[in-house]
């Protein structure tokens, strides 16, 4: 939400500009934010959600379009009437202390003046490491039937140590948005402060094994499943990936779709330089372009499903589901239409019909050609 008025009450000096791709990120978490507060109430036994911004920035951008975890604040006001046994916990911390107070200033207004009992905000000046490990700026609302989201967003590389997020890991029963900055790690990747991060020297082969070692590590005590999305420069250039990490494979199904409804089945961001943001052509609706990505989309899906599974055997829905939503951007309300029913089509599967024809999602399939 644009707040241009609000930038009279702050002090310009501490407020960043903006880019293309910071705009789709808060879009992005923004959208995974609606969907995981809905869950959150969903879950028996939650008590407190927890939103963590671990490096908050100052609460809104030149343009006067706010920062993460002000949209997340907004999205804790909009819930929080309406589901009074919840607690909404808000913790905000920057380095910078200057822009801590912007960020007061900002929460108040968004507050507009209203009291709410359930919603609670916790403030933070320290470095993120220190941050992050000093446990006890969580442990009664993270211990306590929780339901937390940790997004940590450093603004390069060597900001955040490994060592940190798992010793937060390691704590807390959380999910986990990384902002991996591989095109730091590509440019400095022998800059020390890049080892001080990973915790000691070590070569990568490659960008990818760099992002999977990272994800190795993380995946650690209740973590289980890992999902990247890139986002590029206009160029083409990788910026950064945001690796999401969670305990539970329908955190990724809701994962798909918040990126479904923000990037409409691309398969990472790319900035672009036309006012009409991800789509810029002039011969295809909005719609048809979608349909097409969709329909790209689930092609390759169907190449990595014949090439990782084994001729001859048979597989569940679910075990089909959960391939597809760990190594695809496709979400589970696609699968049926886009890989199932095509590759039956094509005779490249065959359906048991366990429950009869019609069931598609109760049955299992036989995988009758590979790649």
């Amino acid at each position: 939400m644009n707040h241009k008025e609000w930038l009279d009450d702050v002090n310009l000096k501490y407020l960043d500009n903006k880019k293309d791709q910071t705009t789709y990120k808060i879009k992005y978490i923004q959208e995974y934010a609606k969907l995981w507060i809905i869950v959150s109430t969903q879950r028996p036994n939650v008590k407190n959600i927890n939103f963590i911004d671990c490096m908050c920035n100052a609460g809104i951008y030149k343009d006067g379009d706010l920062c993460t975890a002000m949209e997340v604040l907004s999205l804790f006001v909009q819930y929080a009437d309406r589901f009074p046994f919840y607690n909404f916990n808000l913790f905000i911390n920057d380095y910078d202390s200057n822009r801590i107070e912007s960020t007061k200033i900002i929460a108040k207004k968004i507050l507009n003046g209203r009291y709410f009992s359930n919603i609670n905000i916790y403030f933070s000046n320290a470095d993120v490491n220190q941050y992050l490990t000093t446990f006890n700026n969580f442990d009664i609302q993270l211990k306590d039937s929780p339901s937390t989201l940790n997004f940590i967003d450093p603004y390069n590389f060597g900001d955040v140590k490994l060592d940190s997020i798992r010793s937060f890991i390691n704590r807390y029963y959380c999910e986990v948005a990384f902002n991996l900055f591989t095109s730091d790690f590509v440019r400095n990747k022998t800059d020390p402060r890049i080892k001080k991060c990973l915790g000691f020297d070590i070569d990568f082969s490659s960008k990818e094994a760099f992002v999977e070692y990272v994800i190795s590590k993380l995946k650690i005590s209740s973590i289980k499943f890992a999902f990247p999305y890139i986002f590029k420069t206009s160029t083409n250039t990788e910026l950064y990936q945001i690796l999401f990490l969670t305990p539970n494979i329908r955190g990724l199904e809701k994962l798909k779709e918040a990126l479904f409804s923000v990037f409409k089945g691309l398969e990472e961001y790319r900035n672009t330089k036309s006012p009409e943001g991800l789509f810029e052509s002039i011969l295809f609706s909005e719609e048809e372009i979608i349909k097409g990505i969709l329909s790209s989309q689930g092609i390759e899906a169907q190449k990595k499903l014949l090439s990782n599974f084994s001729l001859g055997k048979i597989y569940s829905y679910q075990e089909i589901e959960t391939f597809i939503i760990l190594n695809t951007v496709m979400q589970e309300s696609h699968i049926l239409n886009y890989i199932l029913k095509p590759l039956l089509k094509k005779g490249k599967l065959s359906k048991c019909n366990y429950c009869g024809p019609k069931n598609f999602k109760n049955d299992s399939y036989k995988i009758m050609e590979t790649l």
